[in-house]
């Protein structure tokens, strides 16, 4: 990311850093950053990366997953299932959706389950890298619950 900044996000450097997010599952900043690319700056590349991004977003939905959600459609309410489901993503690298399931329920109960989704809410930070623009992120969003 910071030869990105640096290079004033020059065109092969953010071709270069959105690889290297579609291929840590950061799906969603890697789509940001190709959508910044102007259109006639566009290339096989771009295309190649953007076609990427739906191949991964289209198998990354293992059965466990995918019958996790069906059960949280079924109880919205259902933290033990919510929680499943955010291990389940962790283990997918689909963190910010782990985060996001996460969250929902520390905003309900923020000692669920003795501090078990808190637990794995850092943890799931911790995995990101304490560094990471998705890690500063949701920290800021566990704190702004916290206190």
């Amino acid at each position: 990311r910071g030869a990105w900044e640096e290079s004033n996000k020059a065109l092969d450097i953010t071709l270069a850093y959105a690889g290297a997010l579609v291929e840590a599952n950061r799906l969603d900043e890697a789509e940001g950053l190709l959508n910044e690319i102007r259109m006639v700056d566009r290339d096989a590349l771009h295309e190649q990366l953007m076609a990427q991004i739906e191949l991964k977003r289209e198998a990354g939905k293992s059965p466990e997953i995918e019958a996790l959600e069906a059960e949280l459609a079924n109880d919205e309410s259902d933290h033990a299932a919510r929680v499943k489901l955010a291990v389940q993503l962790t283990m997918s690298a689909h963190h910010r959706d782990a985060l996001e399931h996460l969250l929902v329920v520390l905003r309900v109960d923020r000692d669920w389950n003795n501090g078990e989704a808190k637990r794995l809410y850092l943890d799931t930070i911790a995995s990101i890298g304490k560094g990471d623009p998705l890690a500063a992120e949701y920290q800021r969003k566990l704190f702004s619950i916290l206190y």
